[in-house]
């Protein structure tokens, strides 16, 4: 992104890197602009997060007589080429750089320490290099062969690019795209024809093993025979170091042997930001190549399944348009959770088997174990179902709805209270996430009721102390009704206790809106000041005339009064 910069008025530069998230939002910028500093032409993302720069380094014109440069009055901008680490949103660490003015020769001034034959010293740049002929080269990327003044064509006339007083050496600059080029194309492996045709074996085999994986009845998919061979046929492999090259919609799997994540040696293999950190489908740890084949065609298998297969079925016809939504989520954590994490942690404990404990084992055979097992989530699902149906039938079956969200409750709550606690009362991120993607993915529940469902059962259960063996639905039922929890409102303030809202509070909150531990806002109005000022002015009205109206209905009563007690005064004289 260029932003302006007084110093190179009318150069190619850019100036801003900034970071989007797949919604567009900017998580990370950073100018590097300024001064003495300033970025240009192309940046490339590493394997390792950090981000390739080029830019001009400012040197005094003092500075460049000193390195032999030849008829000069002004400042002058060599390249470098910059390796920046992201901190946080706005921040970054140079980690490595390599400038043009650490490897200077020149033929000028044979006091200096930089004096040489230049066409002798391949390694070395010449600072008195005007520009490069590059049509005339035949553009030759070999950056050893395009340093040497003998093999240059020189213009004399345009020796210096002038910009409001400073200067960039065109010469040394050609030189920099070129050498930034060649950064760029030597991280990705290259590989010939004989090696892309093994590769693009193995990988189809990998196609057919996810599919036929998912194939099992109980993943519920409809996946056929058909549709595997269909998969393995409209798989590509390619081998460019193009971004983005590794995708996959309805009619099409395209795995790219250069995508920076496919590495040849124990590596972590990222996952999106969202699901990173996910315990089954996130980042993980990966010992050789294969292994890192596997986690992306597994990735991208479920994405062609998600497209090609899954608006056939009810339980995702709403959400599988979203790219890395729950309906793709749910695919990839059949094939992760089930089929290649086993697989890579069975390689790695394998490579580490001198120094593996049994608790590790036991830590690698948790991490793919689920918290819930299948028959009580399809029980959660369908009673899931039955309560939506009433939903739709208004108040009347309010009761019912209740008796049907109790009873979920009581099931799940089983084995949530096996779940190790924290210190303090809470569960892991990792079965945190694990129990939201149940509630919502297989049992059908919306976020909310999702988010709600669960923390209701960590609480109540935390608060109470049941037994950790042979706890049944019956005892947890007894419980229910001993404590006269009738309803999902009554447990939320059973669980509450003491902090139960006063009504004044539940209507400010409606008001205002509620605030989340992160700090973001939901439900409610949400007001801004001036609503609030118009709303103590309407609020004050109100109640004076709720006022009046009261003193109005008093003094008639009072009135009504004297004209009774008048009357029957009359009534007993008489």
């Amino acid at each position: 992104m260029k932003v302006e910069n007084p110093f190179m008025v009318g150069a190619a530069y850019g100036g801003k890197i900034v970071k989007y998230n797949w919604r567009g939002d900017i998580i990370w910028e950073y100018s590097y602009s300024d001064t003495n500093h300033l970025q240009h032409h192309d940046i490339e993302p590493m394997p390792n997060g950090n981000i390739l720069l080029l830019s001009w380094d400012r040197k005094t014109y003092l500075e460049a007589i000193n390195a032999g440069r030849e008829d000069i009055e002004s400042d002058i901008w060599p390249d470098k080429i910059v390796e920046v680490e992201l901190i946080g949103n706005n921040e970054i660490n140079i980690v490595w750089e390599w400038t043009f003015w650490d490897h200077l020769i020149q033929d000028f001034d044979s006091t200096l320490s930089n004096y040489g034959v230049i066409s002798d010293h391949p390694e070395l740049l010449d600072i008195n290099l005007v520009s490069l002929d590059l049509a005339a080269l035949g553009y030759n990327p070999d950056l050893t062969k395009a340093t040497g003044r003998v093999q240059l064509k020189v213009d004399d006339d345009t020796s210096l690019e002038e910009n409001e007083g400073y200067i960039f050496h065109k010469g040394l600059h050609q030189i920099a795209v070129i050498a930034f080029e060649q950064f760029i194309n030597a991280i990705p492996d290259d590989y010939s024809k004989k090696e892309i045709a093994e590769h693009t074996k193995i990988i189809k085999s990998m196609v057919r093993k996810c599919m036929n994986h998912l194939k099992k009845k109980e993943y519920e998919l409809d996946i056929t025979k058909y549709d595997v061979d269909k998969a393995v046929a409209v798989t590509k492999i390619i081998n460019t170091k193009s971004a983005g090259a590794t995708n996959a919609c309805r009619n099409k799997i395209q795995i790219n042997l250069s995508y920076w994540q496919h590495h040849n040696e124990k590596h972590f293999h990222k996952e999106y930001d969202s699901f990173n950190n996910d315990p089954h489908i996130g980042g993980r740890q990966c010992l050789n190549l294969d292994h890192a084949y596997l986690v992306s065609v597994s990735h991208e298998v479920a994405h062609h399944v998600q497209y090609a297969k899954a608006k056939y079925i009810k339980r995702f016809r709403g959400n599988y348009r979203k790219p890395h939504g729950d309906c793709f989520k749910a695919i990839y954590r059949y094939l992760r959770r089930d089929l290649i994490n086993p697989i890579i942690d069975k390689d790695l404990l394998d490579d580490n088997q001198q120094t593996a404990t049994l608790k590790t084992k036991e830590v690698l055979m948790q991490k793919n174990k689920t918290l819930i097992s299948d028959d009580i989530v399809k029980q959660i699902a369908e009673q899931e179902q039955q309560h939506n149906v009433l939903k739709g039938s208004n108040k009347q079956n309010s009761s019912e709805m209740s008796a049907i969200r109790l009873d979920q409750y009581a099931t799940a709550m089983i084995p949530i209270n096996q779940i190790a606690r924290t210190d303090t009362g809470n569960i892991s991120e990792d079965a945190t996430n694990e129990l939201l993607t149940t509630f919502q993915v297989r049992c059908d529940m919306t976020k909310g009721q999702a988010d709600l469902f669960k923390r209701n059962c960590v609480l109540f259960t935390n608060k109470h102390d049941l037994p950790k063996s042979n706890l049944t639905k019956t005892y947890i039922m007894d419980l229910f009704k001993k404590l006269d929890i009738k309803s999902q409102a009554s447990l939320i303030n059973h669980n509450k206790g003491d902090d139960v809202k006063s009504p004044l509070d539940t209507i400010i909150d409606k008001l205002v809106g509620l605030t989340t531990k992160t700090g973001k806002q939901r439900d409610g109005l949400i007001m801004t000041k001036k609503e609030l000022e118009d709303f103590e002015i309407r609020l004050k009205n109100r109640f004076e005339i709720a006022d009046k109206g009261r003193n109005a209905v008093k003094d008639a009563e009072t009135e009504q009064k004297v004209i009774d007690d008048v009357t029957d005064a009359l009534l007993d004289a008489s």
